[in-house]
């Protein structure tokens, strides 16, 4: 018997920095430890790419997907000085610059899969510190000050006190509690995928769902769990397991049951059904009075826009002030009709197209029936991610934002990955394809 022996190579330097890097920075949370290698990553990430294409494969396959976001992250860095905050409009435009190096990069299924392993990984842990808050009072103060909070400053530690007390939202790890629901929604969409590819979830993931699913209630966030009954129904549509409608049935009547187990444990779990109907609660009216900025802002430029990231400003212009009393720094709350006034007609056209086109080619790769069942297992996490995504940008910054923003590159990564890996093979080598590492021919 020969002794298994661990080489350290390139390739597998590659994919444990890589699949950090997409995980810290996706998944990581708010915490200042993660927040404050985010730079020094996103540049490895840039550095990898650019080494692996021009050095490794020798060749950039510049196709549709990729093209379009190319043209995408050029009119951000047109519109970028134009802007009447042009350190916010750079960070943004860098952002996707960061994005596209991601998606110019072919990768296996063995390496899609590895991501998505320390993405769950990390959104399990957030998790779980999320579920210890509700019993342990004032539990992050108290025991991870030290990760959340290591200078003590106190009003960091009252804004995670006032979250709880006020709103009964818990962030845990997270810090905030947008973040924490956003981060559960990313495991959640690994699970869903997992499942309706074919795939049986083993005891210990559906372990990990529920807690996911738990985690998610707390944050006391609509919008995102709104959004995930969604991706469960497009991908229970588009699922081509057998017997999905009595097996979805059997799905929704396991999975209220648990809830209402766990709910009449954790009643701070039913806070984000009650925000539904509670009138105390409907924050319509304040995004009502930031999307209105938006359209004065394209008023005043249709075409091109006043340029990328300058709806802060222009908000603190109109007099808009936060609840603190101060100036207003967290966006338009919808991409979509920041994007209109920032970027104009012109600029809108070019994002939105490339957005959709990528939901478009999303969609048919689900529909193409010659996948690995691996490649189909994260051609539905890609579905899962977009469909989750581009609806929170509707009542949230998600394209405004390093995390949402990378992790939705990935996704398109991942499509673009399957579509070109798929056509430069023969089908000969079919099942040959996993074992290729990053060497794409």
């Amino acid at each position: 018997m020969k002794n298994k022996t661990f080489k350290i190579t390139f390739q597998s330097l590659w994919y444990l920095f890589t699949s950090t890097a997409l995980a810290v920075i996706c998944v990581g949370g708010y915490n200042p430890y993660f927040m404050n290698t985010r730079t020094m990553l996103s540049t490895g990430l840039v550095l990898c790419s650019l080494f692996v294409a021009l050095i490794i494969r020798k060749k950039i396959i510049i196709d549709t997907s990729l093209g379009l976001f190319i043209i995408v992250g050029a009119y951000m860095l047109f519109s970028a000085p134009m802007s009447m905050d042009t350190d916010t409009s750079f960070k943004i435009a860098g952002y996707y610059i960061v994005g596209i190096a991601v998606l110019m990069i072919e990768y296996s299924d063995e390496m899609i899969d590895t991501v998505l392993k320390f993405m769950n990984v990390f959104v399990l842990v957030i998790a779980v510190s999320i579920i210890i808050s509700v019993p342990i009072d004032d539990c992050m103060n108290k025991y991870f000050s030290w990760l959340l909070n290591p200078t003590h400053n106190e009003a960091v530690a009252q804004s995670m006190r006032n979250a709880i007390v006020h709103s009964r939202s818990y962030a845990g790890f997270a810090r905030d509690k947008s973040v924490a629901a956003y981060i559960m929604g990313m495991g959640i969409c690994i699970y869903l995928a997992k499942y309706f590819s074919g795939k049986k979830l083993k005891w210990y993931e559906v372990v990990g769902l529920l807690a996911e699913i738990s985690a998610l209630l707390l944050t006391s966030k609509r919008m995102i769990l709104v959004c995930l009954v969604a991706v469960f129904a497009v991908l229970m549509l588009t699922s081509q397991i057998k017997g999905k409608i009595v097996k979805f049935a059997v799905i929704v009547l396991a999975a209220a049951s648990a809830l209402f187990i766990i709910m009449s444990f954790i009643p701070s779990m039913s806070n984000v059904f009650s925000r539904f109907t509670n009138e105390e609660n409907n924050t319509l009216t304040g995004r009502s009075d930031l999307w209105s900025f938006s359209f004065m802002m394209f008023s005043k430029s249709p075409v091109i826009g006043v340029g990328l990231g300058s709806f802060n400003e222009f908000a603190a212009q109109q007099g808009y002030l936060s609840a603190s009393g101060d100036r207003w720094d967290y966006f338009g709350h919808n991409c979509y009709y920041e994007f209109l006034g920032e970027l104009g007609i012109v600029g809108s056209i070019i994002v939105f197209g490339a957005l959709l086109y990528m939901l478009v080619k999303t969609f048919m790769l689900v529909n193409n029936k010659t996948l690995l069942p691996i490649q189909r297992y994260h051609i539905y996490f890609a579905l899962a991610v977009e469909i989750m995504l581009l609806m929170y940008s509707m009542s949230g910054n998600v394209l405004l934002y390093a995390d949402q923003t990378l992790a939705l590159f990935f996704a398109y990564a991942i499509v673009r990955s399957i579509t070109v890996n798929n056509g430069l093979r023969k089908k000969t080598r079919l099942n040959s394809y996993r074992n290729r590492g990053y060497y794409a021919k």
